[in-house]
């Protein structure tokens, strides 16, 4: 998120507070008796140093004073400004004024005389007296009474008119604000019936990898178990052959070694004739007293 751009007034404010912190107050003031636009001052227990921002914005030094002590003023509260005279010196400050007083009297020990003056030369235009600032700021007050008295002397038929147009201009914000919610929650519903689809679709997917892998396992488990029946049966087949050999060698008369078989000349002697016997087939080829 990109930093907020700082105001002037922002920029001077803090530039004084670096360059004076312990002021106690950072104001709009200016030395003399006249407030000048932009023109703020650092007050410290000291004194008040008054500043305008160049256009390079930095700050630029107007002016410098010392408050005095245990001396005897006055001041002139305005509205918007208060004007200060005291030993010889005047300055002016915002609309902070009667702070400024309350700190000189408690830490200075000075004393004000306030000026009183009739109200209406507290209004901006009548606080010099000059007869043509006055007549300006009459008729510019004028203009502003009458505005106020135009606005507020509306006539019934434009109060009539602009509640009607108020009315429907609600109703229709009221409908479009109804459209608006039928469409979020119709949006929603369609939500919720996708999560319920999708919520489906993967137990139902899950349920046909369960099968598979049950299907899987019951493969498995059948092949073992078709490989165990083999086994089974090959070592049966063996052992059935091992008997039918056993009994043909108990019922076959075979020859006692090579050498009788060659002086009966029978050899070489093939299994299944006569005279054939496993210890006269070394090699075990079915071919006995070969060498």
């Amino acid at each position: 998120m990109s930093k907020k751009k700082e105001s002037d007034s922002q920029i001077i404010k803090r530039l004084i507070k670096k360059k004076h912190p312990d002021a106690w107050l950072i104001e709009f003031a200016s030395i003399g008796n006249k407030l000048i636009t932009n023109e703020y001052g650092a007050f410290t227990r000291d004194g008040l140093t008054t500043y305008v921002l160049s256009p390079q914005k930095k700050l630029t030094k107007t002016g410098e004073m010392t408050w005095p002590r245990e001396k005897h003023g006055e001041v002139d509260h305005f509205a918007i400004k208060s004007h200060f005279a005291i030993d010889g010196l005047e300055f002016v400050t915002g609309n902070r004024g009667k702070e400024v007083q309350k700190f000189l009297e408690d830490e200075k020990k000075d004393s004000f005389t306030k000026l009183i003056r009739p109200f209406y030369q507290k209004i901006l235009g009548f606080r010099s007296t000059k007869k043509w600032k006055m007549a300006i700021a009459s008729i510019v007050y004028l203009f502003i009474l009458f505005g106020a008295i135009d606005i507020f002397v509306e006539s019934d038929t434009e109060k009539a008119e602009k509640a009607k147009i108020a009315a429907t201009q609600a109703k229709e914000e009221e409908e479009k604000k109804k459209v608006e919610q039928e469409e979020a929650e119709r949006l929603a519903e369609e939500q919720r019936q996708k999560e319920e689809e999708a919520q489906r679709l993967a137990e139902e997917k899950k349920k046909q990898e369960e099968e598979a892998q049950r299907l899987a396992e019951e493969q498995k488990r059948k092949e073992a178990e078709a490989a165990r029946l083999a086994e089974e049966q090959r070592q049966e087949e063996q052992r059935l052959a091992e008997e039918q050999d056993q009994q043909k060698e108990a019922t076959n008369v075979y020859f006692k070694n090579c050498s009788a078989a060659k002086a009966a000349g029978a050899a070489p002697v093939y299994a299944g004739e006569p005279g054939y016997g496993k210890h006269l087939d070394r090699d075990g080829d079915g071919i006995g007293c070969d060498r």
